[in-house]
């Protein structure tokens, strides 16, 4: 279910829910290729935890600035994103860990100017 504010802490489901739904096919097509290409370093339960806790954090914080509703993955692509900006930087691959976090100011940029659609 779609991530309305307004409904949080009655229906706290939707802080989870809301990372399954997209807005439509090219929505759902982008976040696969983008979550796709997070380096697999992860064992796979770490891996979804850490999706499900990013998903968690990024509707409050959603929450704490706007009052419109959200759908998508992208709480949770950001929180692997920066995961994997954060092993790769601890393990001495500057490049790759640039690359992640240039992807990370990309997809904030979007975001902003998209107005959070």
């Amino acid at each position: 279910m779609i991530f309305q504010p307004r409904l949080a802490f009655s229906q706290p489901h939707r802080f989870l829910s809301s990372s399954l739904l997209h807005g439509n096919l090219i929505h759902l097509y982008c976040n696969y290729s983008t979550i796709s290409s997070v380096p697999n370093f992860l064992k796979p339960s770490l891996y979804f935890l850490t999706f499900l806790t990013a998903t968690v954090l990024g509707n409050l914080a959603h929450l704490s600035f706007s009052s419109n509703p959200v759908l998508g993955a992208s709480g949770g692509i950001c929180g692997l994103y920066g995961c994997a900006y954060y092993v790769l930087r601890k393990n001495g691959k500057q490049r790759e860990a640039d690359a992640m976090g240039k992807s990370m100011l990309y997809m904030l940029v979007y975001g902003l100017l998209s107005g959070g659609r």
